[in-house]
């Protein structure tokens, strides 16, 4: 496994080294399975990212900027978002919040994307799985 001897930060919180280096594979086989499956990623997300790559694109950023937007090959209407959303660092439980999930829906709306992926640690919540059921 690759490491990195400096620190990681997100959303001003330090980040151990391996949830730093889960959140790198997770991320880069998304993007490969996204290619795979015929998307176009931003030269950015489709370069062949590596553990230093990672750590010096995202590090003292927010987790919204693992945020990748991707359309189909073949359809440029065909997009799909894939999303990292984390629980409030204050909150009771480590579970994504209602309004974390109305911020998703409100992100693909105005990009005008109908498909997602939600990358969560915990399950989603009651109520959050309901918001994601009402806008199927």
């Amino acid at each position: 496994m690759e490491t990195i001897d400096e620190p990681f930060t997100f959303d001003n919180l330090p980040v151990p080294q391996d949830q730093l280096y889960d959140m790198y594979a997770v991320r880069r086989t998304i993007c490969q399975m996204l290619q795979d499956r015929g998307y176009i990623l931003s030269a950015e997300d489709s370069m062949e990212l590596t553990l230093a790559s990672f750590h010096e694109r995202f590090n003292e950023k927010e987790y919204k900027n693992l945020t990748i937007l991707a359309e189909k090959a073949t359809d440029d209407e065909q997009k799909i978002m894939v999303f990292f959303p984390v629980a409030d660092a204050q909150a009771k439980t480590r579970k994504v919040s209602v309004e974390s999930v109305k911020e998703i829906v409100r992100l693909m709306e105005k990009e005008s994307v109908n498909r997602s992926i939600i990358v969560v640690e915990k399950a989603l919540l009651g109520h959050s799985r309901m918001v994601l059921d009402q806008e199927e």
